[in-house]
């Protein structure tokens, strides 16, 4: 079970990986156009970052959200096995919440 979580976030990774580099590539590229055609100054490096950061962010997001789901997939088990609903002594209160609501859904 661990193996194959293993093998899908490693290739979550992967693939987001391919996706920043295509992403940045692209954005490179039409700056370099934008800026030939116009003859005007090029993009800042902060103004290049922003838009790095925004687009990245965007791609990644789904990727983020089923790492997040798989990890707590992964420890739904572990604190069913270690702690009763009721006694969650190391939690906080929302992380708490959290288990309770995924116990519910097992």
């Amino acid at each position: 079970m661990e193996h194959e979580i293993f093998v899908i976030i490693l290739t979550a990774i992967i693939a987001g990986a391919i996706m920043i580099t295509t992403i940045a590539k692209s954005i490179i590229g039409a700056v370099k156009k934008k800026s030939a055609a116009e003859n005007s100054p090029s993009l800042t490096t902060s103004e290049l970052e922003r838009m790095l950061r925004e687009v990245v962010g965007e791609a990644t997001a789904p990727l983020q959200a089923k790492i997040e789901s798989l990890e707590a997939r992964l420890d739904a088990p572990r604190l069913n096995a270690a702690s009763s609903k009721d006694d969650l002594p190391d939690l906080e209160d929302e992380e708490a919440v959290l288990v309770r609501r995924t116990r519910q859904q097992i």
